[in-house]
């Protein structure tokens, strides 16, 4: 995962066994560190929450399916959205479930997005 923040850009590389972290310009700049300081780093955790949970965090009624706001390299999409007082929410899954891209915020607070760069 490439994580760009406002004052910082680097990479986050987890498997099975370890997670690496390396510093933007470097790649032999690389070193392990524990998942959940990762999870801390990329500002993750809201990927490790059920979709239930993040609706009634931001007080969102309902879910509406959208249109993808991306193409997939011919992979079926699909996407929904979800708006509460102050937040929106966008999820696009592939057929096998897994994410493609994740969008949360609001023009005052700022958004966090995450996106697939490739599907293998």
């Amino acid at each position: 995962m490439d994580v760009i923040t406002p004052v910082d850009h680097f990479k986050l590389a987890s498997t099975h066994d370890r997670t690496q972290i390396c510093r933007r310009g470097d790649p032999h700049a690389c070193r392990a560190i524990p998942k959940a300081e990762a999870i801390v780093k990329a500002r993750a955790a809201v990927f490790f929450q059920g979709p239930q949970k993040i609706l009634a965090a931001i007080g969102a009624n309902g879910v509406k399916t959208i249109a993808s706001p991306n193409d997939y390299d011919g992979l079926t999409v699909e996407c929904f959205a979800a708006t509460g007082r102050d937040e929106h929410v966008e999820w696009c899954f592939s057929d096998e479930g897994v994410l493609l891209s994740f969008l949360r915020g609001s023009a005052t607070n700022g958004w966090q997005s995450v996106e697939a760069s490739r599907v293998s």
